[in-house]
């Protein structure tokens, strides 16, 4: 009974968190892009939406973590781990690094030379935090489809009753 209740909840908070991470980058990303002209102020609320997403992913990623755990799951575990520390690295080192970049514009983003060693910087920043996060949504799919799977047996003689 603890296996099957471990597994509602791991499979529930997966399921969450990810369905949270695929809505923000084919729903929600792309909606923002095409109705904020301004792509500074696009960057703002695209910063503001993954930190809140980040601090779900804590919260849900920590629960699945530990009902794998319960489950026995330890590879599924590290999975897990590797995706929650890839969250806070995108939101604490990357990020941060693009909204620095950011800053040092004295034109809105749009108007700036894609050569400008600014913009290059900037969307190099912005390539790898996007790796980083389809890395984590990745991983999270892998988690979601084993955490399906039912749990194998790891004595797989018959029992024989004794008379």
């Amino acid at each position: 009974m603890k296996q099957r209740i471990a597994t509602a909840i791991e499979i529930l908070a997966l399921g969450l968190w990810i369905g949270a991470l695929v809505g923000f980058a084919f729903v929600f990303a792309p909606a923002a892009f095409r109705t904020i002209p301004d792509l500074t102020t696009f960057a703002t609320v695209i910063g503001a939406t993954l930190r809140a997403l980040t601090h779900l992913g804590y919260g849900l990623g920590g629960v699945a973590l530990l009902a794998a755990l319960v489950r026995g799951a330890r590879v599924r575990a590290l999975l897990l781990g590797a995706m929650l520390v890839l969250s806070a690295y995108d939101v604490q080192v990357v990020m941060p690094a693009m909204e620095a970049t950011l800053h040092t514009f004295d034109a809105p983003i749009a108007q700036t030379p894609k050569t400008d060693p600014r913009r290059v910087r900037y969307d190099a920043e912005h390539r790898w935090s996007s790796r980083v996060y389809g890395t984590v949504l990745l991983l999270g799919l892998l988690s979601l489809a084993a955490a399906s799977q039912p749990a194998r047996r790891r004595n797989l003689r018959p029992h024989i009753p004794r008379h």
